[in-house]
């Protein structure tokens, strides 16, 4: 099977080597090609999502105090719902029950003020 496909592979790629600039020069111009209409493609292919959630977390240093881990998530709300755009800011603190949680420790309140 190798010496079959050898045979067949060996000719292709002498004649290649051969007209080398030929197979440099067209592969640059589909490179171009490809790249200008890819510019002009538009974002049809790339849905907005509208879901109107925004996830952040605030990471602390191991031992920070509880009030101090609280002060700072409400610190943190507190600048984003500065924001016309936000309308509730949702926080946790600590880790979750299912330890499969993707989640970092963090604050949890809700501050809807």
């Amino acid at each position: 099977m190798m010496s079959f496909f050898q045979s067949k592979y060996e000719p292709l790629l002498k004649k290649v080597i051969k007209a080398k600039k030929l197979v440099v020069g067209i592969t640059v111009a589909i490179f171009f090609i490809t790249f200008f209409i890819f510019t002009r493609m538009g974002g049809e292919f790339i849905p907005t999502l509208e879901e109107g959630d925004f996830a952040f977390h605030c990471i602390l240093s191991q031992g920070t105090s509880l009030s101090q881990s609280i002060e700072t998530s409400m610190q943190a709300s507190r600048i984003i719902k500065g924001f016309d755009e936000v309308k509730m800011v949702v926080g946790k603190t600590g880790s979750a029950e299912v330890p499969t949680d993707p989640m970092p420790r963090s604050i949890r309140h809700d501050d809807n003020s």
